[in-house]
């Protein structure tokens, strides 16, 4: 069979060449080890969208000639589920596929379909990782050597989406109420990008390590919207000072304008990959990360604040004081629970460590790099990207890639929270929260 992408009658290009030779390499490996590796990294899309991932891998199980051209091999059901290629079956699946679709549009369908949500998601998943899986895999002498067996992949397929499933909804309800009448609509826009990703997301499976650096790119673009979005509703949040009627923000214990101390409306967090804030010393050391005064809450530049404090209320630092352990044990913190993501999140080769790397430049260099030198963070930003192009050669490599990225993760620790270290140590004035 003439691949797709040289059927016409046309000059072969190089790239022409280089797919054709790959297609005719997969046809006589029958590439069932790859088809492990998708079956398992298609739990991204699954985790995002049940039924629009379900629906189109139906839909090419019942166009068997189709699903060959586009996935170099034909998705394929076992007998017991055959009926989900049946007209009727499709209609339905098409059904409950726009009814999802709508569902962040519509509090009702939203609420109807979140009862059964992680369940459906659980399930969809298993189903289409035995329809990406050959039915000889089992005897397959390639996923053996792996081994990788049907039963370990559909169970990787199905723990893999209950883990992003969970990740996902924590992340939205967060959003929702951060802003919920979706006033800026943030929500709206990641619904949209969800629908495409379970739409194509399955389909690009193999592009993937093609593309790790434009999806890198794109999400640090998508983190900068939503990082910029969550700020200006933050800001919004204000409730008149006690003394003076000037607005502050609810998570500030005093007031810019007045130097007054006021009562502390609402406990910063640190956010969905740590523990939620306890008390108010750990209020002001999460400000701080997040480039904010420890008592008034508003903006910082970092280098003027380590050396002469707050402009707004003149907050200044007190040495001999541990607030730095605390605030590097809460990084750590955010490190340990970055650990599985990103090791489940590198089972794509290439693109998975990309996006682990900018999960790693939000979590954790952001928040220690305030406390370094200009000329620091220009020397340990390009050593960090020799490193990181190094560790991709890696995380391009089916299962290698699950270690590049936890190895970046380490090495970004050690790098930064050493340097971070030096910095706050007596050769400069030591930042503390002040006791009330």
């Amino acid at each position: 069979m003439v691949p797709w992408w040289n059927s016409r009658n046309k000059p072969a290009t190089l790239l022409d060449c280089v797919l054709s030779r790959a297609h005719c390499h997969s046809r006589s490996h029958d590439m069932t080890f790859i088809h492990a590796l998708a079956a398992i990294t298609a739990s991204g899309p699954m985790s995002s969208r049940a039924f629009l991932p379900l629906f189109l891998v139906c839909l090419l199980g019942a166009s068997p000639e189709a699903a060959e051209d586009l996935t170099n091999a034909a998705i394929t059901f076992p007998s017991y589920l055959e009926w989900l290629t049946s007209r009727e079956a499709l209609v339905v699946l098409g059904a409950l596929a726009l009814a999802e679709c709508f569902a962040e549009k519509n509090p009702e369908l939203q609420e109807l379909l979140s009862t059964v949500s992680g369940t459906v998601k659980m399930a969809a998943a298993a189903i289409v990782s035995m329809a990406i899986l050959p039915p000889d895999a089992a005897s397959n002498p390639h996923v053996q050597q792996a081994s990788i067996g049907t039963a370990m992949t559909m169970g990787g397929a199905v723990t893999a989406t209950w883990y992003l499933n969970g990740l996902r909804n924590r992340f939205f309800l967060w959003l929702r109420d951060m802003d919920p009448d979706d006033s800026t609509g943030v929500r709206s826009f990641f619904s949209w990008l969800e629908e495409g990703w379970g739409a194509i997301g399955i389909l690009i499976l193999v592009f993937l390590p093609i593309l790790s650096i434009i999806i890198g790119a794109v999400t640090l673009v998508v983190v900068w919207l939503v990082r910029s979005a969550t700020r200006r509703i933050e800001e919004r949040d204000t409730v008149p000072c006690p003394h003076c009627a000037e607005s502050v923000m609810t998570i500030a214990s005093h007031c810019g304008s007045c130097k007054q101390d006021i009562p502390l409306q609402k406990l910063a967090n640190w956010g969905w990959l740590a523990d939620s804030t306890q008390n108010e010393r750990e209020h002001r050391v999460r400000l701080v990360a997040e480039h904010r005064c420890p008592k008034c809450a508003t903006r910082i530049r970092p280098r003027s604040f380590l050396k002469e404090g707050c402009e707004s209320c003149g907050f200044t630092f007190e040495p001999n004081d541990p607030w730095f352990d605390e605030y590097r044990d809460k990084i750590f913190s955010r490190a340990s629970r970055l650990w599985v993501p990103i090791t489940l999140i590198s089972l794509v080769p290439g693109a998975g460590f990309a996006i682990s790397l900018v999960a790693i430049k939000l979590s954790l260099v952001a928040p220690l790099s305030i406390f370094l030198h200009v000329g620091q963070k220009f020397s340990l930003r390009w050593g960090m990207r020799i490193a990181a192009l190094l560790l991709l050669l890696l995380g391009c490599v089916p299962i290698f890639s699950m270690a590049a990225a936890p190895l970046l993760l380490m090495l970004h620790l050690r790098v930064y929270g050493n340097a971070a270290q030096k910095n706050v140590d007596p050769g400069l004035p030591a930042v503390a929260p002040a006791e009330s």
